[in-house]
């Protein structure tokens, strides 16, 4: 029998509730099954804290609604819409630059972080 250090999963059937896995097998002589539980319902009152904050936060407007709004109402929609339409760019190039682990990046580098602040600030 072999020793297994590291299990690879993979997927094997997918019923309603669970994933059955099966270990890969070493020339038939390893074999095992996995049962993962894909989702659970949180209890009610997680569920009414997540209800109570989604509202709150709905209701009390950030910056980004107040620029918009501001643009709006003394410009028009045109200029609402584009202001819309700059910041959501915005919010795309920062969360490709996340997702691509320059946040960890700068979070690990102070000097690559006061690079790039100050980068912005020339920018600006």
């Amino acid at each position: 029998m072999l020793a297994v250090t590291e299990y690879v999963l993979h997927p094997v059937v997918i019923t309603s509730s669970t994933y059955n896995w099966q270990l890969p097998s070493l020339g038939n002589q390893v074999t095992h099954s996995y049962r993962l539980v894909l989702w659970s319902v949180p209890e009610w009152s997680n569920l009414l804290a997540f209800v109570a904050a989604t509202i709150a936060l709905l209701l009390i407007p950030g910056p980004a609604v107040i620029y918009i709004l501001n643009r709006s109402i003394a410009d028009g929609r045109k200029v609402g819409l584009a202001a819309v339409a700059g910041l959501e760019v915005g919010d795309t190039i920062q969360m490709l630059f996340a997702a691509g682990g320059l946040s960890a990046v700068l979070a690990a580098s102070p000097t690559l972080f006061n690079v790039v602040k100050w980068a912005g600030v020339a920018y600006l």
